[in-house]
């Protein structure tokens, strides 16, 4: 039996498997552009169907949610959740529509909600890379506070809002999404960038005032920049293909292999450890030269 190894990228694996994101593959960043062109023509069409008047606010929303339910499932990106990202926003403009209605009172209370939220965002965002005790807790704790912030904003007014600023909201938050994920992918293995923690680092783009996501629209770039230069240069991941489950026959018949790495990083080995093994190679030279004199 004959086996060929074919790049990771080129490897379709079932869904329990680990991808591998080689950033240097065109193909690589396909995911994130549909993330945005989902989004963007999610919300026209959308905005269209109510401009028509052809159906109420939730019926439009109802089909677009089952619309994305059957694109993500057929269509399903493991580097970018693109009709997750679409989703979320989805849901999002749908409360913010709801919020309008609300009465608007304590306007000094509903922005210091928001300031605190930002900071608690950009927080999230840098945790992995500032030295600060405090800022490495636990994913469930990013998530409780999170969804308290999103559970505030249930019972705050929101000023009517445009299309315009409608769309600038949403391609926001797909961008920094999709920015964050693709740099976190220098540092972080493949899989343990997700949707959710999208939505810890920038969900507020979608639910407080418009001046505050702008402020954090452009804090949130700088912060995204600052965590790419603190990278190591060699942090990048380097993986070593083993063989997968995956198994086909080529154009003579002959079955073939696919195989798609796993990132393996290397082992680290302290001073002592080091030492110890000079020598004990050290020792097998003096016994393998004593060995060949005799």
């Amino acid at each position: 039996m004959r086996h060929s190894a074919a790049p990771c990228s080129q490897a379709f694996v079932d869904n329990s498997a680990q991808t591998t994101v080689d950033l240097t593959l065109a193909t690589t960043y396909v995911p994130g552009v549909r993330a945005l062109v989902e989004t963007l023509v999610l919300l026209t069409v959308v905005q269209i169907f109510l401009a028509a008047d052809v159906a109420s606010h939730s019926q439009v929303v109802t089909v677009a949610a089952a619309v994305l339910y059957t694109v993500r499932s057929l269509w399903h990106s493991n580097i970018v959740d693109a009709s997750g990202c679409a989703v979320v926003v989805l849901v999002a403009l749908t409360v913010n529509t709801w919020r309008v209605e609300l009465e608007d009172g304590q306007i000094l209370v509903h922005h210091s909600v928001d300031l605190v939220w930002m900071l608690v965002s950009l927080a999230i965002l840098l945790h992995d890379v500032l030295p600060i005790p405090l800022l490495h807790a636990q994913v469930w704790m990013h998530t409780i506070v999170t969804a308290v912030f999103i559970a505030m904003h249930a019972f705050m007014a929101l000023a009517f809002e445009d299309n315009f600023t409608q769309y600038l909201r949403s391609a926001g938050f797909v961008l920094l999404s999709v920015f964050w994920t693709y740099t976190s992918y220098l540092k972080m293995t493949p899989g343990s960038v997700t949707l959710h923690e999208c939505l810890h680092r920038f969900v507020l783009m979608l639910l407080a005032e418009w001046y505050i996501a702008l402020l954090f629209l452009i804090l949130s770039m700088g912060g995204l920049l600052f965590r790419v230069m603190t990278f190591q240069p060699g942090s990048r991941l380097h993986t070593m293909c083993k063989p997968n489950v995956l198994s086909s026959k080529n154009s003579g018949g002959q079955a073939t292999t696919t195989a798609c790495s796993t990132p393996v990083q290397p082992p680290t080995v302290d001073a002592d450890t080091q030492h110890q093994l000079k020598l004990a190679l050290e020792a097998r030279g003096l016994a393998l030269g004593t060995k060949q004199r005799r």
